[in-house]
């Protein structure tokens, strides 16, 4: 996150692979479920 980027190994990365602008995916937390929508990706 300090660069802008996200690993594709990470929790949020693979819940985001295959993903278009304006899904929503939902992440585990240990806190929760957290559910986002995508809004812009950069390649």
């Amino acid at each position: 996150p300090t660069q802008g980027r996200i690993s594709h190994k990470s929790p949020v990365g693979r819940a985001l692979l295959g993903k278009k602008k304006g899904e929503k995916v939902t992440i585990q937390a240990p806190a929760g479920d957290v559910e986002l929508t995508i809004t812009t990706i950069h390649t």
